[in-house]
């Protein structure tokens, strides 16, 4: 794509898709009716992620009341470390040469607390900014105000160095805490770590309706939902798609609309989560609306998709760009069809085999999903 990729401190750009496009949401009859208002990438090693005493909530008792507690509390973690700089191949391919490099010098500036950033255009920092709440969630709760002058991007920070620390510090103290919420391991393939994120954060978020329904401006970001575990569909489709990219999955949100065939028309935010080669649709919200308890919206198609809500395929925006469309990805492998009827996961275990998933359908059957051999050569 003619777009050159730089590596920072043994952190690199990463591939991945993003949008953030609508701020209505549509969510699953189910909860309607139940709830009446409410590439390569760098890791390292987590630090006291039991320790940290800042969060914006308590974690642990949004798990408890989600009854998944137990099954995400043990397990080595991965080794991890932060990386500032995830961001999307597909995205890029829509912006002008070099933002790859204006966005890492960005994320810089604000992390050092330097004011300007060089940039060869207005443009690039305003197609950059679209991307921040994705790919740098804590933008806004640490820059103010930026204007665009003489080749450079003019910040202003909301607050001083030290409570910009903190923000910063709280946040990847999150990030690390929620990675380990989910027992992700590193032996896990990228299937198995995008099933656990999943599933651990379809159980912990809580859906805002009175944020959906407001009129006035509302916090809808990735950020609250890390760090509050609430919001609405634009923050779980982006901040689930911000956790994967943290452990080495390529992932980002789209957006749609529904076809208006039931009388009126629906926005509505998602995953669209890269594994083995093929592209797949993830819906936190939808599952987070049944219980949060299965896996019933993990790699559908574009055709399931649709069923699953009435989503125009070829319409869904990708990456803000209103350039990229659904139609340009083929999302039509049915290798996880099996999970579309998973209403509830008893167990996560390690097989002979690899992991295993015991699931239970809508009739109290069970049955068994073996993760990684998606995608895994025939024998």
């Amino acid at each position: 794509m003619g777009v050159r990729l730089r590596n920072r401190l043994g952190m690199v750009l990463v591939l991945t898709l993003s949008v953030s496009w609508f701020s209505g949401c549509m969510r699953t009859e189910k909860e309607a009716e139940a709830v009446s208002e409410p590439s390569v990438f760098s890791t390292g090693e987590i630090e006291d992620i039991e320790s940290s005493e800042s969060k914006a909530t308590s974690p642990e008792e949004d798990v408890e009341a989600t009854g998944v507690v137990g099954d995400f509390s043990e397990g080595t973690p991965i080794n991890y470390s932060w990386n500032p700089y995830v961001f999307s191949q597909v995205n890029l391919s829509a912006l002008d040469e070099g933002a790859d490099m204006v966005f890492c010098d960005w994320i810089d500036a604000i992390i050092n607390g330097e004011a300007t950033v060089a940039c060869p255009s207005e443009d690039m920092m305003l197609d950059l900014q679209l991307q921040m709440s994705t790919f740098f969630p804590p933008f806004y709760s640490l820059v103010s105000e930026y204007t665009y002058s003489d080749g450079q991007i003019v910040m202003q920070f909301s607050s001083d160095e030290e409570t910009r620390s903190q923000i910063l510090s709280d946040f990847t103290d999150q990030i690390a805490f929620l990675i380990h919420l989910a027992a992700v391991k590193e032996e896990d393939s990228q299937t198995v770590r995008a099933i656990k994120l999943y599933r651990m954060f379809s159980g912990i978020v809580s859906y805002d309706y009175e944020a959906e329904a407001s009129e006035e401006i509302v916090d809808v970001s990735a950020y609250r939902a890390i760090m509050q575990n609430e919001g609405i569909c634009q923050s779980f489709a982006s901040a689930y798609a911000y956790l994967c990219l943290q452990v080495g999955i390529d992932a980002t949100t789209t957006s749609g609309m529904t076809d208006g065939t039931a009388g009126d028309f629906m926005a509505h935010e998602w995953t669209l989560l890269r594994l083995n080669d093929h592209y797949y649709y993830a819906d936190t919200t939808f599952e987070n609306g049944m219980g949060g308890g299965g896996l019933m919206y993990f790699g559908m198609t574009s055709a399931q998709r649709e069923l699953a809500g009435g989503f125009v395929a070829a319409d869904y925006n990708i990456g803000s760009s209103n350039e990229i469309w659904g139609s340009d990805f083929d999302v039509s492998d049915e290798a996880f069809s099996p999970l579309w009827n998973c209403v509830y996961v008893i167990s996560v275990d390690d097989g002979p085999g690899g992991v295993v998933i015991l699931c239970e359908d809508g009739e109290g059957n069970t049955f068994e999903f073996f993760p990684d051999a998606v995608g895994a050569p025939a024998q």
